[in-house]
């Protein structure tokens, strides 16, 4: 509830004509503490605008003397700030998404089969160092190990492949609009090697919206804005608890059980990461 009356919910078209018609349900997340995981916050919002409009709007609640923030998203211009006043206000470092990247060659392998093939084996490479990481665990010294040797070189194959499958596909093509995609925002692409916090993709929010739209087309009361509403705020609470490992049930009798005034005083001790930690030791 408070959400809904501190961000917007309807954003202004570009061209100054009104505000924005189409409905859409965004999901941001972010972590509160940047090195650990159990912090990460889900936000599931339904407005009337852009995943762009979402994030500038919870910007401008953030405190300046938090200058630096780091965005990962497939780059297109809706999912960006865009508004001056917060690009001055905050140095953003854009991220992009090696899935997004990827996607190209392979909806198009059939038009060109013997470069696309050497596209997608490159990223496969990718996503197997990621793979492994995984598997023999994952700290600051292995992350930056295998990302700045194995995987910087596998980028730097991309973009020699890249520049090639330029020359040969104009920029109308799905080919050559992808190899200039990879180009134009190589050091974007690649921002993840140097920080081991950051992800080679954005597939994780891209599969919370993909799970999103399977319950909207399958829940009635999305067709009401009261219904859209009470489902952001038990997806946002729910995603968020997972990432905290907190017992879903537990957590939310422990929570309705809590005085109304306590909550309202102190709402960070509830949090599922707060919850959490206040009930490690049962």
């Amino acid at each position: 509830m408070l959400i809904g009356r501190v961000l917007d919910f309807e954003s202004p078209r570009r061209d100054g004509q009104g505000s924005k018609q189409s409905m859409n349900t965004t999901v941001l997340s972010g972590r509160s503490d940047a090195e650990d995981p159990r912090s990460l916050i889900v936000l599931y919002r339904s407005h009337l605008g852009s995943c762009g409009n979402l994030l500038e709007s919870i910007l401008r609640g953030r405190s300046p003397s938090a200058r630096e923030v780091i965005l990962q998203a497939d780059l297109s211009t809706t999912n960006l700030v865009t508004d001056p006043e917060l690009i001055e206000r905050f140095t953003i470092k854009l991220t992009g998404c090696a899935a997004h990247a990827r996607r190209p060659f392979a909806l198009y392998e059939h038009e060109d089969p013997v470069n696309c093939a050497y596209m997608l084996h490159l990223f496969k490479g990718l996503a197997i160092h990621e793979q492994r990481l995984d598997v023999h665990g994952r700290n600051r010294q292995n992350v930056l190990a295998v990302r700045q040797v194995d995987s910087r070189e596998l980028w730097e194959e991309i973009r020699e492949l890249a520049t090639d499958m330029k020359a040969k596909w104009s920029k109308g093509t799905k080919l050559g609009a992808g190899a200039r995609y990879i180009l134009k925002h190589y050091d974007k692409l690649t921002a993840y090697l140097d920080d081991p916090r950051l992800e080679a993709t954005n597939n994780l929010r891209e599969r919370m919206l993909r799970t999103e739209k399977l319950i909207e087309g399958s829940s009635l009361f999305r067709r009401t804005l009261e219904g859209r509403f009470a489902l952001d705020v038990v997806r946002t609470v729910m995603q968020t608890a997972v990432a905290a490992g907190v017992p879903m049930r537990e957590y939310l009798e422990s929570v309705l059980r809590v005085d109304a005034e306590e909550l309202a005083a102190h709402p960070e001790r509830f949090t599922p990461r707060a919850w959490a930690a206040d009930h490690s030791g049962e």
